[in-house]
């Protein structure tokens, strides 16, 4: 009754500068629902997963943190847990290759190199013991897999093997008929 509008870019900014923990959290959790949904990529029954484990953790994040250094030369890399309906959600928060761009600052025509922040997710199940990775690139989310596997499950080949990523057969149609 203000006579104010806010829309909803307004209050993601008052969430942003006043409520930091709680839009990071939401922006997070968006990452798990975005368009660009998760890959069902593997499956791998009967492990324990070590996702508790802080030394796990920590070696998990170093080893993701090594990998985009590497391939993206950018020196940020977190990696945010969320444990949710039994799932075990991974959100590895990293830069991507710097890009050099003109912007417009201040009535004045400048050039700004800038290095653009991605957001990857893992979702595993240890039920089912299914893995979903959402990367941009194929190499990526092979990498994210294999990482996830080494660090956290203690077993590298766990998603490598031959067949690992064949999770539904058409079998049972084609004897029946």
């Amino acid at each position: 009754g203000d006579g104010k509008h806010l829309t909803p870019r307004h209050l993601a900014l008052r969430a942003y500068l006043r409520h930091r923990a709680i839009f990071e959290r939401a922006v997070h959790r968006l990452a798990f629902f975005a368009p660009s949904p998760l890959r069902l990529v593997g499956a791998r029954r009967s492990v324990l997963v070590l996702n508790e484990n802080a030394s796990a953790q920590d070696a998990f994040k170093a080893a993701c943190s090594a990998f985009f250094a590497k391939r993206y030369l950018g020196r940020i890399c977190d990696v945010h847990w969320y444990l949710e309906s039994g799932l075990i959600n991974v959100l590895v928060e990293h830069g991507m290759n710097a890009v050099t761009t003109t912007v417009e600052e201040e009535g004045e025509q400048k050039v700004k190199t800038i290095r653009e922040m991605t957001l990857d997710t893992i979702s595993f199940d240890p039920r089912t013991g299914h893995i979903k990775v959402n990367a941009r690139s194929l190499v990526e989310r092979r990498e994210l897999v294999r990482l996830f596997a080494t660090y956290l499950l203690a077993a590298p080949e766990s998603f490598a093997a031959p067949g690992s990523d064949r999770l539904y057969t058409l079998e049972p149609i084609r004897l029946r008929g």
